[in-house]
């Protein structure tokens, strides 16, 4: 991949990753500009953005006795700015894409998803199929700004979507149904570790219910969800309602609890 001194910038493989991604992430910090994005994003397959829109910064505070210092993470609204409006309406043949650990609806997420919902409204992302939103705070918003974040950011080609590490219990049912209506042929859904078990008293009929609503799903992962009950009971809540399913992740629950 050419440098930031060149005009003619080398064409990446399907997957960006390495040094060129590394001067990508560059480039992105540094919130994007001429001569433009180091790299034809129109050649990528695939593109892993994990944990970089946020960064580790020290708070300095003070206490009658000494002064103290603590780390806070800091959502980089320069280099997400600079991804939302030159980079991703060029990834036009992404079917691959991670956002995971990006805060993206943490503190205010009506301000840092605002310009990503307009771009993708007009058509970003046309063949992303698989797609990494976890441990990005979905939820904590309020049961609107969920259900408005989801129907604005998630790609109508979507078939596998990643929703782990995020308070899932704090879904509402309009927020579900939200996600099975822009991606009705979801195959594949990640749910780890999102803390289902605070679901509801009554948590196996909701979620059985939740998950009616995606009757495509042929891969189902609840691992690390504190859910508690017998073997009769995922096969009476879960299974029925999902007759496609060949795969489903139950790992680290209480099963055999009831």
């Amino acid at each position: 991949m050419g440098c930031c001194g060149s005009r003619s910038w080398a064409k990446l493989p399907e997957e960006c990753t390495g040094v060129q991604r590394a001067a990508l992430l560059r480039w992105l910090r540094g919130g994007g500009g001429p001569p433009g994005p180091p790299c034809y994003f129109e050649e990528l397959g695939k593109l892993d953005l994990r944990e970089h829109f946020v960064y580790v910064t020290g708070i300095r505070g003070s206490n009658s006795e000494e002064e103290s210092e603590r780390e806070e993470e800091v959502f980089d609204t320069k280099a997400f700015g600079a991804f939302v409006t030159e980079v991703l309406p060029r990834l036009t043949n992404v079917t691959e894409m991670s956002l995971r650990g990006n805060l993206l609806c943490g503190r205010q997420p009506n301000v840092k998803l605002d310009k990503l919902a307009l771009a993708m409204k007009t058509g970003s992302l046309p063949r992303c199929m698989t797609l990494d939103l976890s441990s990005n705070g979905l939820g904590l918003g309020t049961p609107a700004e969920t259900t408005s974040v989801l129907e604005s950011v998630l790609p109508r080609s979507l078939v596998c979507l990643n929703l782990s590490d995020n308070p899932l219990h704090l879904f509402t049912s309009d927020g579900w149904r939200t996600v099975a209506n822009v991606a009705p042929q979801l195959q594949c859904l990640t749910l780890a570790n999102a803390q289902l078990y605070r679901m509801d008293a009554n948590g196996w009929e909701v979620l059985g219910t939740t998950l009616e609503l995606f009757p495509a799903l042929v891969e189902l992962d609840l691992s690390a969800n504190g859910l508690s009950g017998s073997e009769e009971m995922i096969a009476r809540s879960v299974l029925p309602r999902l007759p496609r399913l060949e795969v489903l992740g139950f790992s680290r629950n209480n099963i055999g609890l009831n």
